[in-house]
């Protein structure tokens, strides 16, 4: 049976030379989650390891939470809503935050799953301006090499 926890995966595109400015800020916001919200189990913080040719960097936030009902309040609080606005306000921004949820599913051991979003986080992300993604992504590829049982 499916968990009721609820998986987010945030990728944020700062422009070119902001990025320590959005870093220092999602800093500030997870001290607030951290004090203040106990239904948000993992709050991670992730700068690209691979910033494109142009030296453009994306920020990739893996979050879990208790339950829906903890995303839903974490996401209408009002230090998580400051930070939106600031980062709006500050033209930080060169693409809106793709988000990704979902329920979670059957669990990885922990070194398993820090395994593969040391793969994930290292590839290179595509430059949409001169790459074509292929037709189909293999997930079983982001998984070459990562030991799934212990």
């Amino acid at each position: 049976m499916a968990s009721k926890e609820f998986n987010v995966i945030a990728i944020l595109h700062p422009k070119k030379g902001k990025t320590d400015i959005v870093l220092r800020q999602l800093n500030e916001v997870a001290e607030y989650v951290q004090k203040n919200e106990p239904g948000v189990l993992s709050y991670s913080i992730n700068r690209s390891l691979r910033p494109s040719k142009d030296g453009e960097e994306e920020i990739i936030m893996l979050e879990r939470y208790k339950d829906q009902a903890a995303l839903k309040e974490h996401g209408s609080s009002q230090t998580f809503t400051a930070f939106n606005k600031k980062l709006a306000e500050q033209d930080l921004m060169r693409a809106p935050m793709v988000l990704k949820m979902g329920n979670a599913g059957h669990r990885l051991p922990m070194a398993s799953l820090a395994a593969f979003a040391w793969k994930a986080l290292s590839s290179p992300t595509p430059d949409p301006k001169t790459s074509t993604l292929p037709e189909r992504i293999d997930p079983l590829d982001l998984f070459a090499g990562v030991r799934l049982c212990e």
